[in-house]
Order: structure tokens, then sequence, then C-alpha cells
């Protein structure tokens, strides 16, 4: 299967390891998708973005995506999330 986005630009944060800012590129070179992070905060030692904006340059479309709510060490079982377990569509 063949990439969608066969090239990726990440600018990651040094202190934090978040990647702020990653821009999607196509099959023929060109700039399709830019994603931003944004009012990253750290919950229980891990950095999280509470706000993501993505914008779809081919489409002239926008998401954002905003963090209300973090539970960390909430008891969840990291079996839960095996390949196996979540579908065909993590395989």
């Amino acid at each position: 299967a063949s990439a969608k986005y066969p090239k990726q630009i990440s600018w990651i944060d040094k202190n934090s390891f978040v990647p702020l800012q990653v821009k999607f590129f196509g099959k023929e070179g060109t700039l399709e998708r830019v994603l931003v992070a944004g009012d990253i905060k750290n919950v229980k030692g891990i950095n999280i973005p509470f706000k993501t904006a993505a914008k779809d340059l081919k489409a002239n479309h926008s998401t954002l995506i905003e963090v209300s709510d973090v539970k960390v060490d909430s008891g969840i079982n990291s079996a839960d999330f095996d390949k196996e377990r979540m579908g065909e569509t993590w395989k």
C-alpha cells in the first residue's frame, strides 16, 4: 500500500517532545495538509496539546480539536490497545 502523504516535515518541541507543527506532502510533492498543536499542558508528567488545528489545503477545510478533560492513569488496561483486539483497521 502506498502512503497518502509520503513526505512529512515535523517541528518537535525540544522540551515537551510534542509535535508543534506537521506539514504533509502528497505524492506530487505539494503541501496538502498542515497540523498545528497548541495550548500544551503537562498532566501528571505527560505533555498534552489541548488544542490542535488541521487544515486540508486541497479541500480548503479546517478542523479544530479542543480537549476539555484528560485523565491519566485511569486504569485502562494496556492490552486493550493490542492490534489484534482493536480490529482490522489497526493491523
